[in-house]
């Protein structure tokens, strides 16, 4: 079947904008093989850190730009005026920021981190301003791919992965076995991302500060840097926990195992981008009972994908990963594929109800319905990882995406009508989330092979089962023009 035009356009944004997040994949082995397994994964807790700062100093910019930029209320020279105002309020925040951290970090590293284990100075500070410098730079790109400025777009995507790779491989084996050259060759590849986003704001949008102008900015910023922050909590503080109550040995495995996922992320995010837009298209402007027949089979098609990515990490993983990874503690990660895969099994649903929220101007609920099932996340990390490890934290952290869809639906239900088959959409990843849990628990009777393929084999017989009239239907949809 020939591929359509807007398909293949469609690809090249997805795989050009997933450029910052493929630089971490492509980074794994270089990191992996000339860090000790415990630098390994205190570089990942300061990365973790770095990402946090990302939101921090954004204070919800980031996600203001889009709105903004869909003002139907406004004009194309108001539009720039407010970039610039918010950009300006970004700027000053994050500076400030991490002025603050200057004076206050080392005190605040030695009351959350245990002794020795993480090092404020200068590490922790360097991460911070990474975080700050890359968020900045996500501002700007985030307003060419809305601007649909796709060649300026594509150069600050490439740019950044050339610089970021090239840079942190050349400190790497700079400063030897020591967590100091990745961290450098982020920060200095930060600075130029960052310069060349003020390059770009000096031919249309310098930032400005004029704080009487900008309630609007303030207002639905804050709201959106809620939504970040939540995110950022439901994504990331896992590591923080394990940090504080494992060693960083574990921290490295647990990491580890969370990037050899990184393909199915890729691959969701790219069908994410392609099927959700087919979606949006069928309802017609309709957010109170959208029509549902092609959502429902693209959605099926989408869980589908969800479910056979992490098959194919788990199978394909420990075989490629030993001829570029040569250390074998990392490799004790493997038999965490599968049931840390389960959680992406929430990624169809969760995609679903924020995209309707987004689309009916309701944010303020998707923060409140990720507030909460953030708190029973936090909660469950903080009673389960001191009492059984990785175990607990991957029991944590899917129980906190489950919870999540909850909380969305009751977000939802009593105001949009959706026609779902929630007896597919949660009976089958369901089943296949107790496969995935057998083979894990049946790993030490039978191997690691015998197990996963038997994983496998039974969760295509589950697809059929669900599915077996869908996916033809799905692939006509997913290849219209």
């Amino acid at each position: 079947m020939m591929l359509s035009k807007r398909v293949i356009e469609s690809f090249i944004f997805t795989v050009v904008s997933s450029l910052p997040f493929m630089s971490a994949l492509v980074l794994l082995p270089f990191y992996s093989n000339n860090l000790n397994t415990e630098d390994f994964g205190r570089l990942n807790v300061y990365i973790s850190i770095s990402l946090l700062f990302q939101v921090i100093t954004s204070i919800g910019v980031e996600q203001y730009v889009p709105i903004l930029l869909n003002d139907s209320s406004k004009n194309k020279d108001s539009k720039k005026l407010f970039y610039s105002r918010a950009i300006g309020i970004q700027l000053a925040c994050g500076l400030t920021i991490i002025g603050v951290f200057f004076f206050i970090g080392k005190m605040a590293f030695q009351s959350i981190f245990p002794a020795e284990t993480l090092s404020f100075w200068p590490y922790g500070f360097m991460s911070i301003a990474t975080g700050f410098l890359n968020g900045y730079f996500r501002t700007q790109t985030t307003y060419q791919t809305y601007r649909q400025e796709r060649s300026k777009f594509y150069f600050s995507n490439i740019f950044n992965f050339v610089f970021t790779v090239s840079l942190s491989i050349f400190f790497l084996h700079l400063f030897g076995k020591d967590v100091m050259g990745p961290l450098l060759g982020r920060l200095v590849s930060g600075v130029l991302i960052f310069l060349l986003a003020l390059y770009f704001q000096s031919k249309e949008s310098l930032p400005r500060i004029d704080l009487k102008g900008s309630k609007e900015i303030i207002v639905i910023s804050s709201t959106m840097f809620g939504y970040t922050i939540l995110m950022w909590l439901l994504n990331y503080l896992d590591r923080f926990i394990i940090t504080n109550e494992c060693t960083m040995t574990d921290v490295a495995i647990y990491d580890f195992a969370t990037k050899c996922l990184s393909p199915v992320e890729f691959m969701l995010m790219g069908l994410g981008g392609f099927i959700l837009p087919k979606i949006y298209s069928s309802w017609g402007g309709d957010y109170v009972q959208p029509p549902m027949s092609k959502a429902k089979t693209l959605l099926h098609a989408y869980l589908v994908a969800s479910v056979f990515g992490v098959l194919a990490c788990m199978i394909g993983i420990p075989l490629i990963a030993p001829w570029f990874v040569r250390n074998p503690e990392l490799y004790q990660s493997f038999s965490l594929l599968g049931i840390i895969g389960i959680s992406f099994f929430t990624r169809t649903l969760f995609s679903l109800y924020m995209g309707i929220l987004m689309l009916r101007k309701e944010p303020s609920r998707l923060v409140y319905g990720l507030f909460y099932s953030a708190i029973i996340q936090v909660f469950l990390l903080a009673i389960l990882v001191p009492k059984h490890g990785l175990l607990g934290a991957v029991l944590a952290v899917t129980i906190g995406k489950i919870f999540s869809l909850i909380f969305l639906y009751w977000q939802l239900r009593s105001r949009v009508e959706m026609d779902i088959n929630y007896r597919k959409m949660i009976a089958y990843p369901g089943l296949v989330a107790i496969v995935l849990v057998a083979a894990f628990v049946g790993e030490r009777h039978i191997g690691y092979v015998a197990s996963t393929s038997g994983a496998a084999l039974l969760s295509v017989f589950l697809t059929l089962f669900f599915f077996r009239k869908d996916l033809e239907r799905a692939k006509k949809l997913l290849f219209e023009n």
